[in-house]
């Protein structure tokens, strides 16, 4: 797929933004996704991601938000904290340890640190393989290329399968629920209502226990 002029505006854009939002932030950063892969378009979002653990007085110190949210996809997955900064930017960061394979996810769909110019490989959520080129990118399903796709991509195979499954399944049925997705009150911090919600969720408790 050739970039128009506009395509390329778009990704500056989207990059500028994200620097603008995140870059006082004295933290390994990473944009996450389209604008990371440079196949974007003007829904695309902006998450900026830490893989590490922080306190989230260190995001709230250095930037303004809309609403903090505590997520977790599963109840085995990483909780995480998503700070949404305005309609397109999102900062998220883990409240709990992250596993290897969690954070192959990120490489999974292409992952750039924040003050980087290039563009990476990763898939999008029609599993499709972007590869940049100078003049836009190619693009090709991984549905039967799994092996290929995690060797160029240079992450398990284990790890493309389970996306290839969860994707699908979400083509099939719509959109997935996730096991946690709760505002954080304006009068508590983020790690004080996790351990309120640890208090009531047997689940969140365990997993904070890791």
């Amino acid at each position: 797929m050739k970039y128009d002029l506009s395509r390329w505006k778009l990704l500056n854009e989207l990059r500028s933004h994200g620097r603008e939002i995140a870059g006082n932030i004295p933290y390994a950063m990473y944009i996450h996704g389209s604008v990371a892969r440079g196949d974007v378009t003007p829904s695309s979002d902006i998450d900026i991601v830490i893989l590490e653990r922080i306190s989230s007085y260190m995001i709230e110190n250095f930037t303004s938000y809309r609403i903090r949210r505590i997520v977790q996809a599963t109840p085995n997955s990483v909780i995480k904290a998503v700070y949404e900064v305005d309609e397109k930017t999102n900062i998220i960061f883990p409240l709990t340890s992250i596993a290897w394979h969690e954070i192959e996810f990120y490489d999974f769909g292409g992952k750039i640190p924040l003050t980087s110019n290039e563009r990476v490989k990763g898939v999008n959520k029609r599993l499709l393989m972007i590869e940049p080129t100078s003049w836009g990118h190619v693009e090709w399903s991984i549905v039967n290329r799994i092996d290929e796709a995690a060797k160029i991509l240079g992450i398990h195979s284990e790890v493309v399968r389970e996306r290839v499954r969860v994707l699908m399944r979400r083509n099939e049925i719509g959109r997935t629920g996730v096991y946690l997705n709760v505002p954080v009150p304006e009068d508590r911090s983020v790690e004080e209502y996790l351990k309120i919600l640890a208090d009531h969720d047997p689940v969140v408790r365990r997993r904070l226990r890791r």
